[in-house]
């Protein structure tokens, strides 16, 4: 289920009615949990597999960033390495293993005969590049002292944000955090753009990238 699908669009309408019904007499709590259980919904409907492996990253990535003030509370720290560490192991296992494993059996068995790593058969996860600098993103912030370990609620939000998941951008701590943690009443912010900034995003979206990819850059790929 894309973003430009009629089913996201629907599902969505209907989100959108119970996330401002529900937020009314709950608050911001309760808001953030049908965000996070409409994400992971979200997510899952490509393959339940991503969902896990987007779990198990996010409660990782905030384990390790809880742990930050219990060491030395720096970039240096164990906890800010090891997280980076795994983040950027996830990614490069899952998007750009088997990319780069003909080079690397190549180069590892130039000088000794044959050598060939073997081929793993695993899907690529939608969404991963963004979720992983997300995380990475925000363990630095916290390792610099300018964001504190988030709760786990809101933590699990920032890395699963069904409106950035797929296509970005990668959400900054000092950007979206503020908002998830905050008790005060949510709102729309300039309802009345609603409709042009939709309308403006398809046409973008749809016509012009379209357009653009069609002219411009398939033909230089094809060469």
């Amino acid at each position: 289920m894309h973003y430009l699908s009629p089913e996201f669009a629907i599902v969505f309408i209907g989100f959108l009615w119970l996330y401002w019904l529900w937020g009314v007499g709950s608050g911001p709590k309760a808001q953030n949990i049908l965000l996070l259980i409409a994400s992971y919904a979200f997510y899952a409907s490509f393959d339940w597999r991503f969902l896990v492996l987007l779990v198990c990253f996010s409660f990782i990535v905030l384990g390790l960033a809880g742990l930050v003030v219990r060491s030395d509370g720096s970039l240096r720290g164990w906890p800010v390495k090891a997280g980076i560490f795994v983040a950027l192991l996830n990614l490069g296992l899952f998007k750009y293993y088997n990319f780069f494993r003909e080079s690397f059996s190549a180069a590892l068995g130039s000088g000794n005969g044959q050598f060939d790593l073997p081929l793993l058969d695993i899907l690529l996860p939608v969404g991963i590049s963004f979720y992983t600098f997300c995380g990475i993103a925000y363990l630095v912030e916290v390792g610099r002292g300018n964001q504190k370990p988030a709760p786990w609620l809101e933590g699990c939000l920032l890395f699963a944000f069904f409106p950035t998941l797929l296509a970005g951008p990668i959400c900054r701590p000092k950007d979206l955090l503020p908002q998830l943690v905050s008790d005060s009443p949510r709102s729309i912010v300039a309802p009345s753009g609603i409709g042009l900034l939709i309308l403006s995003a398809l046409i973008k979206k749809i016509w012009l990238a379209s357009w653009l990819a069609e002219h411009f850059v398939n033909p230089v790929f094809s060469d």
